[in-house]
């Protein structure tokens, strides 16, 4: 009965866990989104798109509210796995956010940074825990990045929205 208990006490809590963090992405709640596009030069530390008391940044240099059919493609791309498996580099200076509002309060922040090939919610969506490495508390994804055809995507969004950083064409 002990060992029971103890395995419900360990094992609940981290399948609670897992369970919001899909959920947070499947069952999202929003009535508005909006891309930024912003740029601080990286010069040190990368800025983010919202500053500690989660004010938008001063670096924000482009905002659009996209299209349905745009938002709808890239919640899909979110949930496939075809859209991670490679790796990333450890710059992570993001030029471009998608945000979630419901309610004008943020429900989903997400950066992106094209030239690292980073992708950052906050959390680890369920799609990208591909080629894991290591064990316990020093486990990790090397395969968390986006894939060529999910990078693609993201580049044609920024065109189409006539956003900066895009990938080169070479």
């Amino acid at each position: 009965m002990r060992s029971f208990l103890l395995l419900l006490v360990v094992f609940l809590p981290i399948q609670l866990t897992f369970a919001q963090s899909s959920e947070k992405l499947t069952g999202i709640v929003y009535d508005k989104v909006v891309f930024y596009d912003y740029n601080d030069g990286y010069h040190g530390e990368p800025k983010r798109l919202f500053d500690q008391l989660g004010q938008l940044s001063s670096l924000v240099t482009q905002s659009v509210e996209p299209d349905e059919e745009d938002v709808r493609t890239l919640l899909a791309k979110f949930s496939q796995k075809a859209s991670f498996g490679q790796i990333v580099a450890s710059c992570f200076d993001p030029h471009f956010g998608v945000v979630f509002y419901d309610e004008g309060c943020k429900v989903l922040t997400i950066e992106i940074c094209l030239s690292c090939n980073q992708f950052n919610a906050g959390y680890i969506l369920p799609a990208q825990k591909q080629l894991p490495q290591g064990e316990g508390d020093m486990m990790y994804y090397a395969g968390n990045g986006m894939s060529e055809s999910f990078r693609f995507f993201i580049n044609e969004l920024l065109i189409k929205y006539n956003f900066s950083n895009r990938l080169s064409s070479n």
